[in-house]
């Protein structure tokens, strides 16, 4: 997230050096400023809350999917196929479910449910436990119940991500207009000039990060620290 980075450095910026940058805190670029970092916050902990159910949902589908086609499909389909030869619905209640998952096993369930329904008496006798039909739809039901949290995940993942696009060009907009009254503000500050173009500058994947740090004496020794996704970015937020 070098972006969300860059807007926090800029905001951390102009907080940590309120006297010298003079009105540019109560513009509205700045209030824009805070507004767009809100709201990119706010959206990237929803979309990783969305990532990290779909990813639990997801090991949930598998285990309710197999309770289904080996606990029901699996064992009506056989006791059809030794007991039930010939029967209406006969291809119904032995349709191979093998290899399907998602929408289709659900569908194929639903089927193979429903043309039991007439043989309750027989599928009791074989001794199957009395709720087995209710139970069978029940798990189908389950799978199906799934599915629909999944897709309303992702849907909430992909709003999500719209909004952090969305509150980053805002940022970025906020930023240049900020520009205009912060580099004329600090116009001849060196230290400050260095500072602000460090703040608000877009850091990519690979690119060494400079740190600039100032000894008491008022010596300023520039670091440059390897680079990497993460630590270097810290590292520029604390100088």
């Amino acid at each position: 997230m070098y972006l969300s980075q860059s807007l926090h450095r800029t905001q951390a910026f102009l907080t940590a050096r309120a006297e010298s940058v003079g009105p540019a805190n109560s513009s509205e670029a700045r209030r824009q400023l805070d507004t767009a970092i809100a709201t990119m916050d706010a959206a990237v902990v929803e979309q990783q809350t969305s990532a990290r159910e779909l990813r639990g949902n997801e090991g949930r589908r598998r285990q309710l999917e197999r309770e289904l086609l080996k606990k029901y499909m699996t064992p009506l389909a056989k006791f059809a196929r030794a007991s039930l030869n010939g029967v209406p619905d006969f291809a119904a209640l032995t349709r191979s479910a093998q290899g399907l998952n998602r929408d289709r096993l659900v569908t194929a369930a639903r089927s193979m449910a429903a043309a039991a329904e007439r043989y309750g008496a027989q599928i009791a006798q074989a001794k199957f436990p009395q709720n087995f039909l209710t139970q069978f739809k029940a798990a189908a039901e389950a799978v199906q119940g799934s599915l629909a949290a999944a897709a309303a995940r992702r849907v909430a993942r992909t709003g999500a991500t719209k909004k952090i696009a969305t509150a980053g060009v805002q940022g970025r907009r906020a930023i240049a207009a900020l520009d205009a009254v912060v580099s004329h503000t600090i116009l001849g500050d060196e230290r400050l000039e260095r500072e602000w173009r460090a703040a608000k500058r877009m850091r990519r994947a690979g690119t060494p990060d400079v740190v600039e740090v100032s000894e008491p004496s008022g010596t300023i020794i520039t670091v440059r620290t390897p680079a990497s996704p993460s630590g270097a970015e810290v590292k520029a937020a604390a100088a």
